[in-house]
């Protein structure tokens, strides 16, 4: 890679354009529900994790936000009936968070947005360049956040 022309060095900027693209579809989609990414990705990781609820600074992580982000975000989808936070009764200083029936009934529905979306915007490619990409850059993540 060193002796790329910086000229050419642009996948980077291509990314990051793609994926500014992306949010405002995403958003768009899920303003149908009141949501945006922030509040999907919320919800997404608490059902990814079945009956297991999380604490903040455990949300905070797997969200990769800010634990002050969280909180605030936090206490948006619990006054808007998204989430529901318990005193943790190992430790009563923290609160454990789980979803609501209204955000149970929706999850799939919203899930399925984020799949249609990606669908159409990866349908240009093959299924084949579509795994070696998604492996490549999943590697790409994992070396970045390990560093």
């Amino acid at each position: 890679m060193e002796d790329k022309n910086f000229d050419e060095l642009d996948l980077g900027r291509t990314l990051y354009e793609i994926a500014s693209a992306w949010k405002g579809i995403i958003d768009l989609k899920l303003n149908q529900f009141g949501l945006n990414r922030a509040k999907f990705n919320v919800i997404t990781q608490l059902s990814k994790q079945g009956d297991e609820n999380f604490t903040q600074g455990e949300l905070s992580k797997l969200c990769y936000v800010e634990p002050p982000t969280m909180a605030s975000l936090l206490a948006t989808l619990e006054k808007e009936g998204w989430v529901k936070r318990n005193v943790c009764p190992i430790d009563r200083r923290r609160k454990r968070t789980e979803l609501t029936p209204k955000a149970i009934k929706i999850r799939s529905e919203i899930t399925n947005i984020y799949k249609e979306v990606e669908i159409k915007i990866f349908s240009i490619i093959s299924e084949t360049r579509y795994k070696e990409i998604r492996k490549d850059l999943k590697k790409i993540k994992s070396e970045m956040l390990s560093n």
